[in-house]
């Protein structure tokens, strides 16, 4: 290269690197398609998803359930000592040593392992594990969704090395 067109070349590309004075506007651009679809409505899965199915939830499919709470000391049907985030469900729809989220309208209940099955607990109904069984008889039957997830989330505070690494509540 000639020193000539290296000395263009090099005032073109600190001119290119400069902020400019004013913002970049781009012509508005309209996009055209041939074809139309009409409009639909999409639906989630009838409250009765249960006796149709004949195999466990997918992973993120939001299922409408019945949820309830339940105070009994002892083992799941996986032989662990019962403690707060064991639910217990219907296996063939939510299979043991696998997680929920469970939410009440918008609100999350939480992350829960199904560790436990139960005679009642059959179909769309979920049984959430609590020590206070005033809190069991309070809470009572509500209808929510339950979602199967891959487990707890991991949270990692930023900064911080990965052995800082944090169970989400």
């Amino acid at each position: 290269m000639r020193p000539r067109q290296l000395i263009a070349l090099l005032t073109v590309m600190s001119a290119a690197c400069a902020k400019p004075s004013e913002p970049v506007r781009f012509p508005p651009v309209v996009v055209v398609a041939d074809y139309r679809m009409p409009p639909t409505v999409v639906r989630g899965p009838l409250r009765t998803w249960w006796k149709l199915a004949s195999s466990p939830v997918r992973y993120g499919d939001p299922m409408p359930v019945r949820i309830t709470m339940y105070c009994l000391r002892g083992r799941t049907r996986r032989g662990n000592l019962v403690h707060a985030g064991i639910a217990a469900a219907d296996p063939r729809y939510f299979p043991l040593a696998q997680h929920v989220d469970v939410y009440v309208g918008r609100k999350l209940v939480g992350n829960f392992l199904i560790d436990d099955t139960g005679g009642a607990v059959t179909g769309d109904k979920i049984d959430l594990w609590t020590a206070d069984c005033a809190e069991a008889r309070r809470f009572g039957i509500r209808r929510g969704l339950a979602v199967r997830t891959h487990g707890v989330p991991q949270v990692q505070l930023s900064g911080g090395p990965a052995s800082a690494a944090v169970k989400a509540p």
